[in-house]
């Protein structure tokens, strides 16, 4: 089995907490070999904790350290030098979401990545959660009917003040957490967006970038996705609610504890109706919904459906099998991202 060497630009929470950790706990597949940061301690506490030589420089690491694969989770800003130098250097790339800071940035790594002939593949990790994966099995196996609405809401109560605040690096919540759930409803719906409408906020935020999402999109046949992203939100809704002609599926959270409701009927069992044009409502009965018979269930969240990511990232990078997330679907999420800041204004 061939291990991939691959080294880590950017040692903050998301390369720190999410990506060392799966690259080391996957050590017949990746071998950890070098880490980039600007903050000496990071590269210090990285040398201690595994043993690796740390950088300043992404360059002079790879020539140092020669690795197959870079991951790259350095501030969004900058994800165009650090994607094209790694390529360049003839590295294949792992990049943290979002791709870029805007559309054309995105478009010029994936381009460079296909004269390069070096494979890139964008993490979205909400693409391996499970109770993402249960919804959307859900979903396709039409028990509600062809969804007319599919919504997905962000909420907490939480006072940014780290970069991620700040425009000028690409901040914000359309950018960040919207790249999880844009890409996540054009995961549910498999269908393009046609049009969309929407308006950003800054409420409580300690920068100038947004803190408040609310988007709606239409797809070529007609279904609705809606999006809700707020960072001043005392109280939260759901996560998850999907309405279809036959039935509903809401879920509180993505946190993999709180049950899947289901609510459905089979079309089938329901009597024809014929309209009626009299102004006089026969028994003055305006509703039919003694005339459905519902069934109702709560689903829990199955581990089962959890998807291991970087045993789909080894697959795609030292087997050649298909992306788990293809670039073309990345560019996707952030033409709409640059259409929603457009809508709003920003």
């Amino acid at each position: 089995m061939k291990v991939i060497k691959t080294a880590v630009v950017g040692l903050g929470r998301i390369g720190w907490q999410f990506h060392i950790p799966q690259i080391v706990s996957h050590k017949e597949q990746f071998s950890l070999v070098g880490v980039v940061d600007v903050a000496q301690e990071r590269l210090d506490e990285a040398k201690e904790k595994f043993g690796v030589n740390g950088y300043t420089d992404v360059a002079a690491m790879i020539d140092a350290e020669h690795p197959d694969l870079v991951v790259i989770c350095s501030p969004t800003h900058l994800h165009p030098e650090h994607a094209c130098t790694a390529m360049r250097m003839g590295c294949d790339v792992f990049l943290d979401k979002p791709m870029a800071i805007d559309y054309a940035s995105a478009k010029q790594i994936a381009d460079f990545a296909e004269e390069s002939g070096r494979k890139l593949m964008v993490y979205q990790p909400h693409r391996a959660k499970g109770v993402d994966n249960q919804i959307k099995t859900i979903i396709d196996s039409g028990i509600i009917g062809k969804p007319y609405l599919i919504s997905m809401a962000s909420w907490s109560y939480n006072r940014r003040s780290d970069w991620q605040s700040l425009v000028k690096y690409g901040g914000g919540m359309l950018n960040n957490y919207g790249a999880h759930y844009i890409d996540l409803l054009l995961y549910f719906a498999q269908e393009k967006v046609t049009r969309l409408h929407c308006i950003t906020n800054k409420i409580i935020s300690v920068g100038d970038a947004d803190d408040m999402v609310k988007a709606i999109f239409e797809t070529e046949s007609g279904t609705v996705l809606n999006l809700d992203i707020s960072q001043a939100a005392a109280l939260a809704g759901p996560t998850f609610t999907i309405m279809g002609p036959y039935g509903a599926v809401i879920c509180q959270s993505n946190s993999g504890r709180d049950p899947i409701r289901v609510r459905w009927f089979d079309p089938k069992e329901v009597p024809d109706v014929e309209v009626s044009e009299e102004l006089a409502a026969a028994g003055r009965k305006y509703n039919q919904d003694d005339a459905f018979p519902w069934h109702e269930e709560e689903i829990k969240p199955d581990p089962a459906y959890n998807v291991d990511f970087y045993q789909k990232a080894y697959e795609f990078y030292a087997e050649d099998k298909a992306p788990f997330v293809a670039v073309h679907e990345s560019l996707a999420v952030m033409e709409l991202i640059e259409k929603c800041h457009e809508s709003a204004g920003a």
